[in-house]
């Protein structure tokens, strides 16, 4: 019994796997949603399988269809609930406004990726705004968009992290992930492949935020100024 429980486990786990490689630069709310959904049609297919089995009497043990069943709603809800804490987590330190603060220089930086490549301007560094206490990331991203004829839209920015160099006056960097639509055709700006991306020699800053925005993943890192000797 236990090895089936494995087994339902491992496969309904890979079938999960997949789907949210494929899914890996949505929201977190929005991967979340998708599992849940995945969970719901996986359990509609197993339940509706084993009632076509059973009226044809050619059904397996039930303990079979119940444990795929089961393995599939438990996985599709944990991911569910831990997709769903990390939007909320995010949204703890995420703001499309900046708040006032202490004396800090503030930039929003901005990594465009579509699907493997990711755009840098030719001295391999993303996009980087110097912003107000008053301005909205939102219309930040909108307007720098439109400036270097970027084709996506306000939804398909998303904040992964912030990167803060510590100095008698603060450097603070706000980091987007940023999904474009179409192929960026600016000539300020070179394709990367991100299978190749570790070869390029970055700056140390430029290393650690592009590398960590494009993980997709939450992060706050604050540095001594001068470790990074930018």
């Amino acid at each position: 019994m236990i090895v089936q429980i494995i087994a339902s486990i491992a496969v309904v786990g890979l079938l999960y796997l997949i789907i949210n490689r494929l899914i890996f630069n949505l929201k977190y709310i929005n991967r979340g949603i998708i599992n849940l959904a995945v969970a719901v049609v996986f359990g509609g297919v197993i339940f509706l399988a084993y009632y076509f089995d059973l009226k044809n009497n050619m059904y397996m043990n039930h303990y079979y269809y119940l444990m795929f069943f089961f393995a599939s709603i438990a996985i599709g809800l944990v991911l569910f609930i831990i997709y769903l804490i990390k939007s909320f987590k995010i949204r703890g330190f995420r703001s499309s406004k900046v708040v006032k603060g202490p004396k800090e220089n503030k930039y929003i930086y901005l990594v465009f990726v579509k699907g493997l490549d990711v755009y840098l301007d030719k001295n391999y560094k993303g996009v980087i705004v110097k912003i107000k206490d008053s301005d909205f990331h939102d219309e930040v991203i909108k307007v720098t968009c439109k400036r270097i004829g970027a084709i996506c839209s306000i939804d398909d920015a998303r904040k992964i992290g912030e990167v803060i160099l510590e100095d008698k006056i603060n450097t603070v960097y706000h980091c987007y992930l940023v999904n474009l639509m179409d192929d960026l055709n600016n000539g300020e700006y070179i394709r990367v492949d991100k299978r190749e991306i570790t070869k390029i020699n970055f700056t140390k800053l430029d290393k650690q935020i592009i590398f960590r925005t494009l993980l997709g993943e939450d992060f706050l890192i604050k540095i001594y100024k001068k470790e990074i000797g930018d």
